[in-house]
């Protein structure tokens, strides 16, 4: 349950009217994209009322596999956003399609559904986080708008405006 615990139940508690899920008639739910508006916000409201319980029940040390310490090493120390980051893009999201779901533009379907719901709450942009080795993923944000902000050992940061219709693209993205 720690992936889940970390990256998509607390948008669901704390964030439900941005979270949402990619259901195929014939399969049931294939994906979801929950961010939070406020990713200062959500993050102090993690702090306070998310991270304590997981913690107690997730203690340093007790994961049975290296990727569970992992997601265990982000619950004893989650984290945040920067001040500059979020001046420019104060909210974020995290989005998941099966693989086997992936292509045939529903993942884009997503990433609009939800820029489109962050700017109806007035928010002027959006970031997130992709591991360095994701290729796939980095080439999927670029082709939907996204600009490649930073880059390090730890992921890639890439940031999007939004204008009040939605996603504004960038480079003649759409």
């Amino acid at each position: 349950n720690l992936p889940g615990d970390v990256f998509a139940v607390p948008y669901g508690e704390f964030e439900p009217a941005t979270s949402l899920v990619l259901d195929d008639r014939h399969r049931g739910v294939v994906g979801y994209v929950v961010a939070a508006v406020d990713t200062a916000g959500f993050e102090a409201r993690c702090e306070a009322d998310w991270w304590p319980n997981l913690r107690k029940r997730h203690p340093v040390g007790s994961g049975t596999r290296p990727l569970d310490e992992l997601f265990i090493s982000h619950v004893h120390d989650p984290p945040t956003a920067a001040p500059d980051l979020l001046a420019r893009y104060p909210s974020h999201l995290h989005v998941n399609v099966l693989a086997e779901m992936q292509g045939g533009g529903r993942g884009r379907v997503m990433i609009e559904s939800i820029c489109e719901l962050l700017a109806s709450r007035g928010s002027p942009g959006v970031h997130l986080g992709v591991d360095t080795s994701n290729h796939p993923a980095q080439q999927f944000y670029e082709r939907v708008g996204f600009d490649r902000l930073e880059s390090s050992t730890d992921g890639v940061l890439f940031g999007r405006s939004l204008a009040a219709g939605g996603c504004e693209p960038t480079r003649g993205s759409r």
